[in-house]
């Protein structure tokens, strides 16, 4: 969840924190009357908290938001991490995931308060040494004579229309009847993994209806309709059958 002026929503980008809804929180602060409970969702600050991500996740791994205002998290090793990337940090992955649909994972949220310095630290060596690459080799361009350097086009740019799926109808169809299965396997593991974890899944539509009619909501992510983020796990995962414009 993105947090603006005390609101939450789903929308993370602009976002004055990252955060993520508490399911079973041990200590509840700044309570609405029960007339107001409603407008309210328990947010958690410090702990470890199961979060819905997808793709791979290994222990350690920063969680950002996917960027498509979903709900869902992504894992990032501290290596790939890039500066405008610490901001958007909603914890550490204490739980590992391979699923390629959405798994729930514990992670620590308010814990990596000296993870941010360091990584930033590592950031600027990295800087310095690039820094230094460049300046070499501006020093040994600087005697080699313009005309003399190949000249290249720039390659177009090309453009990713919805989802980016060029299956027709049917041949999704027939996709989803020879895959399909493996979708409904690991939406059934969810399933489960929430009633062992005593989360009410059924309160969140949206997550109800991922866990009791996957194939259904496949064809409605198919139709660009919803979870940018689990459609272009799939495409990298099955490429000769998903390709994009």
């Amino acid at each position: 969840m993105g947090v603006k002026g005390g609101k939450i929503s789903k929308q993370t980008k602009g976002a004055d924190h990252i955060m993520v809804i508490s399911t079973d929180p041990i200590v509840l602060g700044n309570m609405p009357d029960d007339s107001r409970a409603e407008y309210f969702e328990k947010v958690a600050f410090l702990g470890q908290v199961p979060v819905r991500v997808v793709g791979n996740v290994s222990v350690g791994d920063y969680i950002l938001p996917s960027g498509n205002e979903d709900g869902l998290g992504v894992g990032k090793h501290p290596n790939e991490m890039r500066v405008g990337d610490y901001k958007d940090i909603l914890g550490v992955a204490w739980q590992e995931s391979s699923s390629p649909a959405m798994s729930l994972i514990n992670v620590a949220v308010g814990l990596n308060a000296n993870d941010v310095s360091i990584q930033l630290q590592k950031q600027e060596e990295r800087i310095d040494r690039l820094e230094a690459k460049v300046a070499d080799i501006l020093a040994t361009l600087s005697g080699i004579d313009e005309t003399s350097k190949p000249k290249t086009k720039p390659e177009p740019k090309k453009e990713v229309v919805g989802n980016g799926s060029i299956l027709s109808e049917e041949d999704f169809e027939n996709w989803l009847d020879e895959y399909g299965y493996i979708f409904e396997y690991y939406m059934d593991k969810l399933r489960k993994e929430y009633e062992e974890r005593g989360i009410d899944y059924k309160r969140h539509d949206d997550i109800r209806k991922w866990v009791e009619q996957p194939l259904e909501e496949m064809r409605t992510m198919y139709r660009g309709a919803k979870m940018a983020t689990l459609w272009k796990n799939f495409v990298e995962l099955y490429p000769e059958q998903f390709q994009t414009k």
